[in-house]
């Protein structure tokens, strides 16, 4: 006959089945115990947080992109490190909020402003569309990059200004688009219901035809976003964007082109990840005007 122990040899050996084989399961709680005491000793009783403080310390010391380790040639996760012994992963992480907060920032103005003159000269028309619309053909009329050259040059560098450089060149395009949308829209018949009741201008403006609008503004949004990812990162190459410490996407080609052939990661990430941001949003512009079936905005940019 069976002996009664087994089963439950067979289900203490399945509770400490993870355990190294041939120790006690109470030892290896006492070492713990006895490690853990040797750490409070060793930090004055804290339980050991001092040492894991110290331990996280360093290891945040190392992925800093503006900490220097000019002993260390390789860093991070591959990235590599830069002439000055910055870590290139964390630069480009860093780097990364501050090209995307620019775009963003950019887009916004720029549709804000574009949408109010093409809303104001697509609805009143007459001298009023005369006058915006010439103004906003002689801005079209420069290179946008030399635009917003221009701008940073007379503005002292700093992400501020990259931000307004790349607002007064893009808000044209919004402009123009908004205002097309806007002669095709007032002439439809709930505007022309909406005018008849007695509506103001205003209302007309923000509660029938801007809702309207929305969907090419987003959409050019998209296709800016791209473009102006590309832009700041050229005025950082220029040394008319964010300046250094800081990480910047173009700031990082910028100071890195020497090294490019003895060390052309410092050159390939910053560039790999300007490539792909803007392809990101290149494609979700497209998404966005398939979607909507918006295949008049490739004619108006």
């Amino acid at each position: 006959p069976k002996s009664p122990g087994k089963p439950v040899r067979r289900r203490q050996n399945h509770r400490v089945g993870h355990q190294v084989a041939g120790q006690h399961p109470g030892r290896l709680g006492v070492r713990r115990r006895q490690r853990a005491g040797n750490i409070r000793q060793r930090d004055g009783g804290n339980g050991g947080v001092q040492h894991l403080h110290e331990r996280r310390q360093h290891h945040r010391e190392g992925h800093q992109p503006r900490v220097h380790a000019l002993g260390e040639r390789v860093a991070g996760l591959g990235g590599g490190g830069r002439h000055k012994g910055r870590d290139i992963l964390s630069r480009v992480i860093y780097g990364a909020k501050i090209s995307i907060s620019v775009a963003i920032a950019a887009s916004s103005t720029s549709c804000l402003v574009g949408s109010l003159v093409g809303l104001t000269a697509g609805y009143y028309g007459g001298r009023i569309d005369t006058v915006l619309m010439t103004i906003v053909d002689f801005i079209l009329s420069f290179p946008a990059l030399l635009l917003a050259i221009a701008v940073s040059v007379v503005l002292p560098p700093g992400i501020y200004t990259a931000m307004i450089a790349l607002s007064a060149a893009g808000w044209t395009s919004f402009a123009r688009l908004i205002r097309g949308q806007v002669l095709t829209i007032k002439e439809l018949s709930f505007v022309e219901a909406a005018k008849a009741i007695g509506c103001s201008d205003a209302r007309v403006l923000f509660v029938h035809i801007v809702p309207n609008c929305l969907r090419v503004g987003f959409v050019m949004i998209g296709i800016k976003m791209g473009g102006f990812i590309i832009a700041e990162a050229t005025l950082g190459f220029l040394g008319l964007g964010v300046q250094p410490p800081a990480s910047s996407w173009g700031a990082m080609i910028s100071s890195s082109r020497a090294y490019i052939l003895t060390a052309p990661w410092t050159v390939f990430f910053p560039g790999l990840m300007i490539t792909a941001t803007a392809f990101c949003f290149n494609l979700y512009a497209e998404k966005l005007k398939a979607r909507y079936d918006l295949g008049a905005i490739k004619n108006s940019v």
